[in-house]
């Protein structure tokens, strides 16, 4: 029974770290920030302390925010990580990572972009976009409210790497010590999804972890869902900011069949990926 506990106890504190890391580095930037605020008032270099105008002001900067929150936790994670490592090395049950080839990364955007459209395809076509109106116009503010290197730093480099640190080397892999790669794979997609806080996101985030559990668990190596989170969020960032996709008008059955040559692209790009990675083994 002890031994149980201790085990879901390793697979739920990461997650839980994660969440009071997050916490308490934005607690402390955002007082540091109102003390500021409020000195600047006094000073007469703004118009005053009030709870309206703060929050505006944090709005303004909540990527910042968030920058600051992930680059901490990456720090604590990459500390955990080397710590397991020794202890793993010292035990002799350390597992070295699988050789990955050039030609598996360049597989690996196609599955990004693939899975990136084919998902947000299937979640429009199935209505479930349509439960949750406000999601959309949530997601293009939260995207355009700041500029596109910030959004490319938050989304594209730095959630990615704390993001797989977290829900694949901790809780997806902690979790195949346990139980098989099916079940590891959907708990820990759920787990990745639920964080993610709204119905629409939680959905993506389901299926997609699922794909990065899938070249994890096919490479041993984090450097591979790595890059293929950020292939998928890169394809978002692009697919926000660049005026070309404005432009694309599709019918409803044109988009159903974009999306399912998605979804098959994808499938096939895994199935290569598999392929070329038993070829290397």
């Amino acid at each position: 029974m002890k031994q149980r506990l201790y085990q879901l106890w390793r697979i739920i504190y990461p997650v839980l770290l994660f969440y009071a890391v997050t916490f308490a580095v934005q607690f402390v930037i955002m007082f540091v920030h109102m003390i500021v605020f409020i000195l600047q008032g006094m000073n007469g270099e703004n118009a005053g302390f009030s709870i309206e105008t703060f929050e505006q002001e944090t709005y303004k900067y909540a990527n910042l925010y968030s920058i600051a929150s992930s680059i901490v936790c990456i720090l604590v994670f990459v500390i955990l990580l080397l710590i397991e490592v020794y202890i793993q090395k010292k035990k002799g049950i350390y597992t070295k990572s699988y050789k990955t080839r050039p030609l598996a990364y360049l597989i690996t955007v196609g599955i990004g972009i693939t899975a990136s459209f084919g998902v947000n395809g299937l979640i429009e076509i199935t209505g479930i976009s349509k439960l949750f109106p406000l999601y959309q116009e949530e997601y293009v503010e939260m995207l355009f409210h700041d500029n596109v290197i910030i959004t490319i730093i938050s989304s594209v480099i730095l959630a990615p790497i704390l993001e797989e640190l977290v829900f694949r080397r901790f809780v997806f892999k902690r979790m195949r010590e346990n139980v098989n790669y099916i079940t590891a794979t959907v708990l820990s997609s759920l787990i990745f999804g639920v964080v993610h806080g709204n119905m629409v996101q939680a959905v993506f985030a389901f299926i997609i972890g699922i794909i990065l559990c899938y070249v994890y668990e096919k490479f041993n190596n984090l450097i591979v869902p790595i890059f293929l989170h950020a292939v998928v969020n890169a394809t978002s960032v692009v697919v926000a900011y660049a005026p070309f996709f404005e432009k694309i008008e599709m019918t409803g059955l044109q988009y159903i069949l974009f999306t399912i040559v998605c979804v098959l692209l994808m499938l096939l790009f895994c199935k290569v990926i598999d392929y070329k990675v038993e070829e290397v083994n």
